[in-house]
């Protein structure tokens, strides 16, 4: 495949202009997520965190893939816009639904999530919501995702690869008893599917849509089922 031309960009109120290629914005923005998901998620020490960075960072700027923009921004907005919208609203839907029914919200199987974002919502929200679906999606749609492919594993194994790492680093916080297996499969089903829409679009920008809808939708599920 022919490589993606660069992209120019012009600083407002100079002269001064400068050119970016694919490849460069894939390493600044696995550095940045990078970053964010050992830090901010995963709470990880400094040292830890920068020296995996720094090794995720290198093996992306010498395993080029110029052949692909993870920011293009020509992909399906209306559906993708339809399919966000719909998740944010869902558990509105779901509470209406049982509402009417006269009976509460189910528990939410992921307790550690939950009690940190009724803890402290105006971090967790936004963490949720922004961080998260940046840095995952860069993480292992992107970086993990053209990694396995280089290893020549076929576009299913990679998938399914990248997928089900996505399902087994969101175990490490507190799930309701009984329900580990049935949360990694959610998450997992959940990874390939934002995977597959990033083959499909051709862009990070619709995966990281979908994922931050989601997940706002989840902190409303959980706001919602807060029992205080």
């Amino acid at each position: 495949m022919s490589a993606i031309p660069a992209t120019h960009f012009r600083i407002p109120l100079t002269n001064y202009e400068f050119t970016i290629t694919a490849q460069q914005k894939k390493v600044v923005a696995v550095a940045l997520a990078s970053l964010a998901l050992f830090v901010l998620q995963l709470s990880l020490s400094i040292g830890l965190a920068l020296l995996l960075t720094a090794v995720i960072t290198v093996l992306t700027h010498f395993c080029p893939r110029n052949d692909t923009d993870w920011f293009n921004t020509q992909f399906d907005l209306k559906t993708i816009g339809f399919l966000s919208g719909f998740l944010i609203l869902k558990p509105l839907i779901i509470q209406a639904f049982f509402w009417a029914l006269g009976i509460p919200l189910p528990p939410i199987a992921q307790e550690g999530i939950a009690e940190m974002i009724l803890s402290a919502p105006w971090k967790m929200i936004p963490l949720a919501s922004i961080v998260a679906p940046f840095s995952e999606e860069i993480l292992f749609r992107g970086f993990l995702l053209e990694r396995l492919e280089d290893l020549q594993l076929g576009e299913t194994l990679s998938m399914l690869g990248q997928s089900f790492i996505f399902g087994a680093v969101h175990l490490n916080k507190s799930i309701q008893e009984g329900m580990q297996i049935p949360v990694f499969a959610v998450l997992s089903f959940m990874g390939y599917i934002f995977g597959r829409l990033k083959k499909e679009e051709n862009s990070l920008l619709a995966p990281m849509a979908i994922h931050s809808a989601n997940n706002i939708g989840a902190c409303v599920h959980v706001l919602l089922s807060d029992k205080k």
